[in-house]
């Protein structure tokens, strides 16, 4: 089935309205940007979705002509290769800002939104990529320039349709402009490579062992869903569903296993779970609710 997958959405107001006074200002904005990108891509965020014009964004007041680009290109910042070519490679990816929604179902909510016009502000500016960041429920993240983005969860105005007879609803975006931010919205999630059989008991009824190789583990975890009151992380992967457990002393380490068949008290909060968060479609879970 289509689904956009998780990424990271840039807000252009964190630079519009605001340039860096001095070099050491500028360097400590952009440390702050790439350590919030690097903990989102080791946690299995793969896009970054920014404005087209994004490398020629203006970073100093004083110099007009000094850029994102001309960052990434300076030698003097002993930025290491390592760190430079992930941030060019990280800066490529889905670098426009708008969803591409050709390939998703027309009853898809995103589909529809864009169709009838959707229209965002922040405190009576266009909001670009915090508007996208809504409608698709995705993180926006943001320089360090101001205390008003210091902050986990940004209120934003949402105008929908785009007509006569708009209706302005305040609405919360998730958003990050450092790593504890992002902690809140993508914890920690590493999959135990040991496979563990089933506890003693009825657990063998509804669980296996783990059937996927280490990476294949982890991509699931990654894509899998937390049902709100539930401490377990449920998958669908490759039309097969997976549940991973927390380890109970390593913070943000899970065992996985497959799963059989679903206890009944927690199937259908599993299943809307993943209805509401794109990894199943009406139709599967339809198939699979019965």
């Amino acid at each position: 089935m289509p689904r956009i997958a998780p990424s990271l959405l840039f807000n252009e107001l964190s630079i519009s309205t605001s340039y860096a006074q001095d070099r050491a200002t500028m360097l400590a904005w952009m440390h702050g940007l790439v350590e919030v990108l690097k903990t989102a891509y080791d946690r299995g965020i793969q896009s970054f979705r920014t404005g087209a014009d994004f490398r020629k964004l203006q970073l100093m007041e004083d110099d007009y002509n000094y850029t994102i680009q001309s960052w990434c290109d300076d030698d003097g910042y002993d930025i290491d290769n390592v760190t430079r070519d992930f941030l060019l490679d990280y800066f490529s990816r889905d670098s426009y800002i708008k969803p591409q929604i050709d390939d998703l179902p027309e009853s898809n909510i995103i589909k529809r939104r864009i169709a009838k016009g959707f229209i965002s502000g922040y405190e009576g500016a266009p909001a670009i990529g915090l508007g996208y960041a809504y409608l698709l429920q995705h993180v926006a993240i943001s320089f360090q320039s101001e205390e008003c983005w210091n902050t986990s969860i940004i209120k934003l105005e949402r105008l929908e349709p785009a007509d006569d007879d708009e209706d302005t609803t305040i609405v919360d975006v998730k958003h990050a402009d450092r790593v504890t931010h992002l902690d809140i919205h993508h914890p920690k999630r590493e999959y135990d490579g040991n496979a563990k059989h089933p506890e003693t008991g009825d657990a063998e009824d509804y669980i296996a062992i783990m059937n996927l190789d280490r990476l294949k583990a982890q991509q699931a975890l990654f894509e899998g869903v937390q049902p709100e009151g539930m401490d377990e992380i449920f998958a669908y992967f490759e039309g097969r569903f997976y549940v991973f457990r927390p380890h109970r002393v390593s913070v943000g380490l899970y065992h996985g296993y497959l799963v059989k068949m679903f206890r009944t008290v927690h199937k259908k909060r599993v299943l809307k779970a993943m209805l509401n968060a794109g990894v199943l479609d009406q139709k599967d879970y339809d198939k699979y609710i019965n």
